[in-house]
């Protein structure tokens, strides 16, 4: 590797002077052996600062340089003077320009130069060099190696400089304000702003990162990302492997892609599930309605109770609708597939969010409620006839209703739940319905979660938990709808939410 490497830089002998070469030989000395940096130490007391803070190119951190691949080089390698004491006036004079990258880096760029002058930034800009992107004193190599971060505040800081300046320049406004006004459109923008600039403005097809373009031409396009066959995790991380058991795993290790980043086991174990609900319930009312003989005729009138409050049930169909939403657009985001303006995943999110807002508030309100209106008795008393009362209700769904039986417990102001419901109900909400409310809450504001959690992103684990108890309330719904089809007449528990009053017919002889 070394006899090769030197055999290239004597190439350079008739193209460079004498002292550059040396200055190319060193840098390979250095890529190689990991020389001791070398700084001019009358350079170091005004161009090298520790403080983090610090962004203009002319003062630059230590551990950054030490870092970088120019770290062997002399300041005077790159910044002849013109004389001895020309780095000793302010401002200095310079002499010679530095000399151009190509004089070490004679690697063919004949590629990089054709994405270059199809960029926004050979078009509108007179002069542009490497060096306005690519900063000499601080360029390092291994960059995939570093913290995700870290890695990508590497990459956007030449972006941020030069789009900073040019949004005071143009505008007045404040640098930084000015680029969040500009990319406004983009839902929670902190956590955007952890990918490099140039995954949004270069083009979607090939990896052509020195092809800016310009700002109305950028990927405006959440589904670019989230999705499993996104284009652009495609470009950068490639295309998902349908054998592994989570989608585009290399993405799935580092973050949470809501659409491009979920497990496929638990997937295809929650789907399974589903699709078994469904069908017992629909198995259940074939066989209800080929045993319908069996059941004895009610009486058209009814004794009404009044069992349920206006605000229960404001509170009822509040939450039944608001679910509903939630779980079709959250679903939309989960597992992504689809493109167009009628349900984009923008929209989704957004009206995901919303819906999600306002469920806490319901919420909210019952569990006041509850309180007040001392409706949580229904919910902590203890269920009737205990575990027995729980097996002669599962027994009645399973075996009785077919047979004719009546219902074994009848609802009352004081007793609203058989045992069974008592117990579901219990459990959906005061465990369940909580912790989706707070799970989802947390995923409002992903910024206070922990970082990292065994190896995962703490908001990969909240959306994991989010995600799996929605798929259980979805679970609950299916069984909470069918179940209310077993009143006195199919319409009866139904029309209670509607009215308030609980119907109980008599058997007619």
């Amino acid at each position: 590797m070394m006899d090769s490497d030197l055999t290239r830089a004597s190439t350079l002998a008739n193209s460079v002077s004498f002292r550059r070469l040396a200055s190319f030989v060193m840098w390979l000395l250095v890529s190689g052996v990991a020389a001791a940096p070398a700084l001019a130490e009358s350079c170091v007391k005004c161009h090298v600062k520790p403080a983090e803070a610090v962004t203009d190119r002319r003062i630059f951190h230590r551990d950054r340089w030490e870092a970088g691949v120019h770290a062997g080089l002399d300041c005077t390698d790159c910044h002849p003077g013109a004389d001895p004491k020309a780095f000793d006036q302010l401002p200095h004079r310079m002499g010679d320009p530095p000399p151009p990258c190509m004089d070490c880096h004679d690697d063919d760029f004949s590629e990089i130069t054709e994405e270059f002058q199809r960029s926004v930034h050979a078009t509108q800009l007179e002069t542009f060099t490497c060096v306005r992107c690519h900063d000499p004193h601080v360029m390092r190599s291994g960059l995939a190696a570093l913290p995700r971060e870290e890695r990508f505040r590497e990459a956007n800081r030449a972006c941020i400089r030069c789009h900073r300046e040019a949004v005071i320049g143009a505008s007045g406004r404040e640098g930084v304000k000015g680029l969040r006004e500009a990319h406004a459109w983009i839902p929670r923008m902190e956590a955007h702003a952890k990918m490099r600039c140039i995954v949004c403005h270069t083009p979607v097809d090939g990896y052509d990162t020195h092809e800016v373009l310009p700002s109305d031409q950028a990927v405006r396009s959440c589904e670019a990302c989230h999705d499993v066959n996104a284009p652009l995790i495609a470009k950068y991380v490639g295309k998902d492997d349908p054998s592994s058991w989570v989608t585009n795993p290399l993405v799935f290790k580092e973050a949470y892609l809501p659409g491009a980043t979920r497990n496929r086991v638990v997937d295809g174990l929650l789907r399974g599930l589903f699709w078994l609900a469904v069908g017992g319930a629909l198995a259940h009312a074939l066989l209800r309605i080929l045993t319908r003989r069996n059941r004895p005729r009610m009486s058209a009138a009814a004794e009404k109770v009044r069992m349920y409050p206006v605000w229960l049930r404001v509170w009822h169909w509040s939450n039944a609708i608001l679910f509903v939403v939630l779980a079709y657009t959250g679903i939309r985001m989960h597992f992504g597939q689809r493109r167009g303006p009628i349900l984009s995943f923008e929209t989704a999110f957004n009206v995901h969010n919303l819906a999600g807002s306002l469920l806490v508030v319901v919420g909210v309100l019952f569990f006041v409620g509850n309180v007040l209106g001392r409706n949580q008795r229904q919910y902590l008393s203890r269920p009737r006839d205990g575990f027995r009362g729980i097996l002669r209700q599962v027994r009645w769904y399973l075996i009785g209703i077919f047979k004719g039986e009546p219902h074994p417990y009848h609802a009352a102001p004081e007793h609203k739940f058989n045992p069974l419901q008592h117990l579901t109900y219990v459990g959906v909400m005061y465990v369940m319905y909580p912790l989706l409310l707070l799970s989802g809450v947390a995923l409002l504001f992903p910024g206070f979660l922990p970082r990292d959690v065994l190896g995962h992103p703490g908001a990969w684990w909240m959306a994991a938990i989010h995600w799996i108890l929605s798929a259980a309330a979805i679970l609950f719904l299916v069984g909470h709808l069918y179940l209310g089809s077993m009143g006195d007449k199919v319409r009866d528990l139904y029309a209670a939410m509607l009215d308030g009053y609980h119907r109980h017919r008599r058997q007619e002889p």
